[in-house]
């Protein structure tokens, strides 16, 4: 997946975060939303390729969609590289701070 951004697709609302465009597609992340949520719609935050965060209000109530692929070190899969590891390691570094942000803010509303 390449660049951030949003879009329509039929019926819905197609939000990504990917590599820069002159960049292999090896990461990437998206949330799709039916479009009769959109006047819901907060914000929407893309943290990195990996990490993506969307803000609705729904009847009255405010949800976080926190979209996340990060690679596993679970036994039997295999982390390629060094890269790949450093890369593992501080998404989820990144995602404990999207996770913290969240709580902060739940705990406020």
């Amino acid at each position: 997946m390449k660049g951030r951004s949003n879009e329509e697709i039929g019926d819905y609302i197609h939000f990504y975060s990917g590599v820069g465009k002159g960049l292999r597609a090896k990461r990437g992340v998206s949330i799709a939303i039916h479009k009769n949520l959109k006047e819901g719609i907060n914000r929407w935050e893309e943290i990195d390729e990996q990490i993506i965060m969307l803000e609705i209000n729904k009847n009255g109530q405010n949800i976080v969609i926190v979209g996340v692929s990060v690679p596993s070190n679970e036994v039997g899969v295999s982390v390629p590289s060094n890269d790949d590891a450093e890369t593992r390691d501080s998404s989820y570094i990144q995602l404990e701070n999207v996770l913290s942000k969240v709580r902060k803010v739940r705990r406020y509303s």
